[in-house]
């Protein structure tokens, strides 16, 4: 990303966090249409910010970067305010760091757990049988595991492991995806 002539890295971005900043400013009562434009106006910010960006652990994480830039492209959108310190605020109230904004960071934390877990979800699918994947979607979809014994034919100790197996791996990809996406920071 920091060559912006590296349309495979421009593109590699895009395709890794697009859905999840459009998926984010939608949860923040954004149109579609808005969404695509704040999250355009974030990978503009950024494509000239990281050219000198200086990834730092011990000053936060990437996804803490990027999400300063997406609420950063959500006020800007949107014509709110800021005071002082730079942080938005709404309706003419005074921002609470430990209000608005702590919800607002709660809620863009979730939002970018849920990315990586469809993320994984998605490479987990390929690697393993479709019998093991179809009790997890059960599962995540509320089923009992004696109700996807019995549609699956299989015995409930079969589901549980099955069920403890898929549950490993998607902690194993999330945690390779987060290593992938600090290292990638680092370069």
């Amino acid at each position: 990303m920091r060559d912006g002539a590296d349309a495979q890295a421009c593109a590699q971005f895009d395709a890794l966090y697009r859905q999840m900043l459009v998926r984010f400013c939608r949860s923040r009562g954004l149109q579609h249409a808005d969404a695509e434009d704040a999250v355009q106006l974030v990978f503009s910010k950024l494509t000239t910010g990281i050219r000198t960006f200086e990834y730092r652990p011990a000053r936060g994480r990437f996804r803490d970067y990027l999400f300063r830039c997406v609420r950063s492209a959500i006020s800007d959108l949107l014509g709110c305010p800021r005071n002082a310190a730079g942080a938005v605020v709404h309706n003419g109230e005074s921002a609470d760091p430990s209000g608005a904004d702590a919800d607002l960071a709660a809620a863009f934390e979730r939002e970018w757990v849920d990315h990586h877990v469809r993320a994984a979800l998605s490479v987990v699918a390929k690697r393993v049988d479709a019998q093991s994947m179809a009790a997890l979607e059960a599962s995540m979809s509320g089923r009992s595991v004696p109700r996807i014994a019995a549609d699956l034919g299989m015995s409930a100790d079969a589901v549980y492991k099955a069920l403890q197996r898929m549950r490993a791996r998607l902690r194993e990809q999330v945690a390779a995806q987060i290593r992938e996406e600090e290292e990638s920071t680092d370069a």
